[in-house]
């Protein structure tokens, strides 16, 4: 990752990742792992910085992975729940 790669990451976390995190605590109701979950989508877009930052709409990019994050956590949990 680039200098400009990691300016812009970090001034989409700046902005976005308390709404980010509010967000995901509705949909799960855990503060500290809506928290995690966010911070894993700005690791995945840090990993992909290029991609991040060469999209048309970055913000849509990390809330579309943060939706995928989320769900696949959803379906992991439910998983586990249904193997117990």
């Amino acid at each position: 990752m680039d200098r400009l790669q990691n300016e812009t990451i970090h001034s989409l976390m700046v902005r976005h990742s308390t709404l980010m995190v509010q967000l995901t605590y509705r949909r799960i109701g855990d503060w500290q792992l809506a928290e995690d979950l966010v911070q894993e989508t700005f690791l995945t877009a840090c990993c992909k910085a290029d991609v991040v930052c060469s999209h048309d709409k970055p913000v849509a990019w990390l809330y579309k992975t943060l939706d995928i994050i989320v769900v696949l956590w959803v379906v992991e949990e439910t998983l586990a729940y249904l193997q117990h």
